[in-house]
């Protein structure tokens, strides 16, 4: 206790003597004597605790000032790149809204799904039309006949499963264009609350870098002066499970379920000739883990 006493003697005598100056108010000594005794007769230990640190912030009331300063400039400097990123989402958003281009475009899809790290179970390269009525999972795909095409699909890993829409085939292949042609649908461009923001401006781009702890993390840049979108890439920060149970009429029809170990996307983007934005090119990885998907027939015969 007895440096806490001594800080607290000297501090209160140099608040006394300050008082004392400018107000003319006399402070018997017994006061400081008191706190050197065991059982102080004005103040509490508690009370010289207090009092000491009180009079530290006193005589160095810089220290806590600079340290108020940092904090604020901190709390400031993030909260204005937040509302900044926002301002620039909003005017990205509005622009693929407004200024994409909706008519059919033809372009050559790649597309691999590979199971257990060797078994190949969907192998394409083919000529794709696309209609994109807007960024939010409206658009139309038919593939194009082309010599050069080239379509694979295990027909012992897909064999009984006569309803695409619910097949393992539509959840490895279709699901990734619904997922990565709802560009105005990212969680990034919509709950920006959960996401950290960080943005850099050169001569004609702005870089915008985003993390979340439990969603995505990645960047995407556009034009200064139009906000053009060029370029957009993210990951998912952490791996998370996905769980949908089937049924009907209150009978079981199928469970699907797995984890998304990786899930990472890079979207490139261009004007065309008449200044309309377009896809340029997009790439996706994903990776999964306990995979399983199950289907029952009405007989109960399960998939």
């Amino acid at each position: 206790m007895m440096p806490v006493k001594i800080l607290t003697v000297i501090g209160i005598g140099a608040v006394m003597v300050r008082y004392h100056q400018i107000v003319n108010i006399h402070f018997p000594i017994s006061y400081l004597w008191s706190v050197f005794t065991k059982k102080p007769t004005l103040f509490t230990n508690n009370m010289m605790k207090n009092f000491a640190l009180l009079i530290i912030a006193l005589i160095c009331p810089s220290l806590f000032a600079q340290n108020n300063i940092i904090q604020l400039e901190e709390v400031t400097i993030t909260k204005s790149q937040h509302n900044a990123a926002k301002k620039i989402i909003r005017n990205v958003k509005k622009r693929l809204r407004n200024n994409f281009n909706t008519h059919e475009k033809l372009y050559r899809v790649n597309q691999t799904a590979v199971v257990n790290d060797n078994d190949t179970v969907i192998n394409n390269n083919m000529v794709v039309m696309f209609v994109i009525k807007s960024l939010d999972n409206n658009f139309t795909k038919t593939i194009i006949k082309d010599d050069a095409n080239k379509l694979f699909r295990s027909s012992l890993f897909f064999q009984g499963y006569d309803d695409y829409r619910d097949s393992p085939e539509y959840w490895i292949s279709q699901v990734l264009y619904n997922k990565n042609l709802n560009i105005l649908g990212f969680d990034f461009f919509n709950n920006t609350a959960g996401y950290n923001f960080k943005i850099t401006y050169d001569e004609k781009f702005i870089t915008v870098s985003f993390t979340s702890d439990d969603m995505y993390s990645g960047f995407f840049i556009c034009e200064r002066e139009t906000f053009n979108l060029q370029t957009l890439s993210f990951k998912n920060s952490d791996a998370y499970p996905f769980d949908v149970s089937n049924s009907d009429n209150g009978k079981k029809t199928g469970l699907k379920k797995w984890i998304y170990e990786v899930e990472s996307s890079t979207i490139e983007f261009r004007t065309d000739e008449s200044d309309k934005i377009c896809l340029a090119n997009v790439t996706v990885l994903e990776k999964i883990s306990g995979y399983f998907f199950e289907k029952y027939f009405s007989t109960r015969q399960k998939i």
